[in-house]
Order: structure tokens, then sequence, then C-alpha cells
């Protein structure tokens, strides 16, 4: 699942131009504490198998675009650009054998696009900031993306004994 994470944050960095610190695995899809005005957090993921005698995966995962918005007074601060951000991940990600062929030899299927959600307004502890004085505005804007259909497959010789 690492090779397969590190390919997507390879790719999505690749795809879109991304500069350091825009781009990276993490554990929940939140940005990391040090990340600038937009960041695309690699995570989660899923494992299926359909097969008895060979392991035919089928990997998931996502991919949170965050996009902080807290110079934007509140009545202009719309999404921020996140779903943007998010199409273009999308479509840098969808079907991508840059992915598939970065994931390693056994990936035979490229990530599929699943569905995409808005995650709303986020508040200071998204961005790992306590908030300031009483004030609990939105900081910034979040869509999350889901990819799946993944397909490794391993073959496993039978035991001979």
């Amino acid at each position: 699942m690492d090779r397969l994470k590190d390919a997507v944050k390879a790719r999505l960095i690749a795809a879109l131009a991304l500069k350091p610190g825009e781009c990276d695995v993490t554990p929940d899809g939140k940005p990391n504490p040090s990340s600038g005005p937009r960041f695309f957090a690699v995570w989660g993921g899923s494992v299926s198998n359909s097969q008895k005698h060979a392991l035919d995966e089928l990997y998931g995962f996502k991919v949170t675009v965050t996009v902080w918005t807290a110079a934007a007074p509140r009545d202009r601060k719309r999404d921020g650009g996140a779903w943007q951000l998010a199409l273009r991940a999308r479509a840098a990600l969808h079907m991508s054998d840059e992915v598939r062929a970065a994931a390693g030899s056994e990936f035979k299927v490229p990530p599929v696009f699943e569905s995409a959600t808005d995650l709303g307004p986020q508040g200071p502890d998204w961005f790992w900031a306590e908030p300031t004085g009483t004030s609990r505005d939105p900081t910034g804007m979040a869509v999350e993306l889901s990819f799946g259909q993944c397909r490794r497959v391993t073959y496993i010789a039978e035991d001979q004994t």
C-alpha cells in the first residue's frame, strides 16, 4: 500500500506542478502543520481479495484537497478553488498508467476515480491551529476524492508436499 500511495503522491506532484510541501502521504487526510495555502493529502486505503489460490486484490485510496481561505471575507470565500484543484487531481490519477507502473509490476489495472465529497468549511483544528479568541470561523475548504479498483495480482505457488 505504501508504494501505491508514494506513486500517487509522485504523480500529483508531477502532473499538477506542485511545490515542495504541497503534497504528502498523511494518516488522516489533513494537511501537514507546515503546509501552505493548498495541500494534497494522500491517505487511507482499502484492500479486498476475490481469489482463493491467488491474491487478486483491489486497492483503494483517498486524496483530500485542502485550500486555506482565511484571507478572503466570509461572504466571498466560496470554496477557495478546492473543487477546481480536486478536478485536476482526479484527471491526473484516473486510469493513470504512471501510478500503476510506479506502484510495482504486480499492479495490473490503474486506479479508477469513484467519488468526490465536499467536506465543506474546515476550522482551525483541521490546520493544526488553535482558534484565536472566540472565533471558530472556517479557515479553509476541503474536498475528498476516492479511488479504487487498482488491481494487484500475486500468484501463490501450490504446496508440493
